[in-house]
C-alpha cells in the first residue's frame, strides 16, 4: 500500500487535492509501510521542500486515517501535522475489533508546544472525530489545544458509554454509540449512530 500511495500522492495535481481518506484495512500495513506514508506526506506539506514552481505544496481540508496506526515517533507526526495548516477536519478513525487505542500516537501529534501558536500542530481543525482513543486522553487533548486554538467546532468520540464535554472547550459534542460501517465510507461519510441525550 505504502508505495503506491506515495507514488499517487507524488504525482497528483495537488491543488485538487483537498480531501485524503488513508484506509489500511486489508493490507495489514506493517510500521515501515505507514512510516514512509508519514515521511511522504510530511515531505509534500513542508513550504521549504516544495518551493521548486514545478512541484505543488499539499494543502488539504479533510485527512482522514482510518485503520491506520502509528507507534514509532511522535515527533514526525507532529511535524506532519503541524505543516497542515489547512486541515479543518481530521478523523482517527477506528482499528477493529481486536485492536484498541492504537490512535494513541496520532493523538499526541495534536498537542501544541510551549512555544505556542507557530508550533500548534494543525492550526485551522476545527472537526475532530475520534475512534479508539482512551478517554482520558480525549479529554486532556482538548483541554490543552483549547487556550491556544479556541474551542472545537465539532467533537465526535466513539465510547460504548455516553460522556458529557465541557462546552468551554467544545461547541458541539457528539457521543458516537457505534457505526452503522466500519468501511471508509461510513465513517467518512458519518453513518453513525449517536447516544441519546439523557432527559
Amino acid at each position: 500500500m505504502a508505495h503506491w500511495a506515495v507514488g499517487f500522492l507524488r504525482n497528483v495535481r495537488m491543488p485538487n487535492l483537498r480531501i485524503l481518506t488513508l484506509d489500511g484495512v486489508g493490507t495489514r500495513p506493517g510500521p515501515w509501510d505507514i512510516e514512509i506514508l508519514i515521511e511522504e506526506l510530511a515531505r509534500l506539506t513542508d513550504p521549504d521542500i516544495m518551493k521548486d514552481p514545478t512541484r505543488f505544496l499539499l494543502e488539504l481540508d479533510e485527512l482522514h486515517l482510518l485503520h491506520f496506526s502509528h507507534c514509532t515517533d511522535s515527533a514526525l507526526i507532529h511535524r506532519q501535522y503541524k505543516q497542515m495548516t489547512t486541515v479543518k477536519v481530521l478523523t482517527l478513525g477506528p482499528m477493529g475489533l481486536d485492536i484498541r487505542d492504537k490512535n494513541i500516537m496520532l493523538a499526541k501529534g495534536l498537542f501544541p508546544t510551549p512555544n505556542g501558536l507557530g508550533d500548534l500542530p494543525l492550526p485551522g481543525l476545527r472537526t475532530l472525530v475520534v475512534f479508539d482513543l482512551p478517554e482520558r486522553l480525549m479529554r486532556r487533548l482538548v483541554r490543552k489545544r483549547s487556550p491556544v486554538a479556541g474551542p472545537l467546532e465539532e467533537l465526535y468520540y466513539c465510547t460504548s458509554d455516553p460522556v458529557e464535554m465541557d462546552n468551554r472547550h467544545v461547541e458541539r459534542f457528539y457521543s458516537i454509540y457505534d457505526a452503522e460501517s466500519y468501511r471508509y465510507c461510513g465513517i467518512v461519510g458519518r453513518q453513525w449512530r449517536l447516544h441519546e441525550p439523557e432527559l
